[in-house]
């Protein structure tokens, strides 16, 4: 039932978080089957390239990233999901790939063993929006 967060509710997802790394503490059975759920459902979305399901794939990003920050989530998932965005980086998944900088970004930057490859992956993401003509609400 935790990966049942209505879309629209964005605003739940730090305390499902919080939950269920505080129940994944007690019951270890808890965190695994939520972030493979999460993540497939991350890489299911990422493989259309006309997504008009936006919300849904940013409540995921979200999801994803407050879990890696209440370390429920292993950092790797949230910096697989950033190169995904990364491969094909245009349209929604430059939102998607913000998204998920916005809300663990800074967690991974700070975490000693995360810090060279999110910096190798902030480097990419810089290149490539200035290496492309992207619309002016992405350049900001």
């Amino acid at each position: 039932k935790l990966f049942l967060v209505p879309r629209t509710r964005l605003d739940l997802l730090p305390q499902y978080s919080r939950l269920a790394a505080v129940l994944d503490r007690v019951f270890n059975d808890i965190a695994p089957p939520l972030v493979s759920e999460l993540e497939k459902s991350f890489h299911g979305n990422a493989r259309w390239k006309k997504n008009v399901n936006l919300e849904g794939r940013l409540k995921t990003t979200r999801y994803i990233g407050e879990l890696t920050k209440f370390r429920v989530a292993p950092p790797i998932v949230a910096l697989r999901s950033l190169q995904r965005c990364l491969d094909d980086f245009t349209g929604n998944n430059i939102d998607v790939a913000c998204c998920l900088l916005e809300c663990c970004g800074r967690y991974l930057y700070r975490t000693k063993h995360t810090r060279a490859k999110i910096s190798t992956l902030m480097d990419t993401m810089m290149r490539l929006r200035k290496a492309r003509n992207l619309e002016d609400r992405y350049v900001a």
